[in-house]
């Protein structure tokens, strides 16, 4: 399972609690609790990205603050073996209103 710091500190009231991540069935598998104002609808979006740009991305659609969620982001066939890629999570209050970012560094191994 991978780390994740915060990238943007949450504010006052949206936030994700209890993050975690795994890769399974070449995806990686983001895990969380939406935290915020007692029944609000809130938004998740995770993403891979490499040094230059952002490689495979996910959305939820709406779920109420509480919830712990999953959310999967399929890793692109087409990155190579060995690199280091970054994982980023965020709640959003609003669709693109982001509220707080959590990452972590991954690094893809090669099968065999």
């Amino acid at each position: 399972m991978l780390v994740f710091n915060d990238v943007l500190a949450p504010g006052n009231t949206y936030r994700l609690r209890d993050v975690i991540a795994w890769i399974q069935n070449g995806n990686v598998v983001f895990e969380a609790v939406l935290m915020g104002p007692d029944g609000a609808d809130v938004w998740i979006r995770a993403w891979l990205s490499d040094e230059n740009s952002t490689l495979s991305e996910s959305a939820s659609g709406p779920h109420k603050t509480g919830d712990r969620i999953s959310i999967s982001v399929p890793i692109p066939f087409d990155v190579d073996p060995g690199i280091t890629i970054n994982a980023f999570a965020r709640i959003e209050s609003a669709p693109l209103k982001t509220e707080h970012v959590v990452g972590a560094t991954l690094r893809l191994l090669s099968e065999g």
